[in-house]
């Protein structure tokens, strides 16, 4: 199972499934919009590393939840940012 964008994932057999949001990232550069910011994360126990540009943006789990419209959010913070190796 892979993400194929903030709301959609990809199942094993090719098969692509719309999902409700479940996180909001808090932090990181300004110019990463708000529609990406609110998210599906398929574990929100674990950081998140979101491709960026030409790097990878690093956000980390919260114990604190948000609501937005009705749906509790998983909160992440921002921690660093990397380039992607060459």
């Amino acid at each position: 199972m892979g993400i194929v964008d903030r709301n959609t994932v990809e199942s094993d057999r090719g098969a692509t499934t719309v999902v409700e949001p479940n996180a909001v990232l808090r932090g990181g550069p300004s110019h990463l919009p708000e529609q990406q910011r609110v998210r599906y994360v398929p574990r929100t126990d674990e950081n998140l590393k979101l491709p960026w540009r030409n790097g990878y943006q690093h956000f980390a789990p919260t114990t604190e939840h948000e609501q937005r419209d009705g749906t509790s959010l998983k909160v992440f913070v921002w921690e660093r940012a990397t380039k992607i190796a060459e």
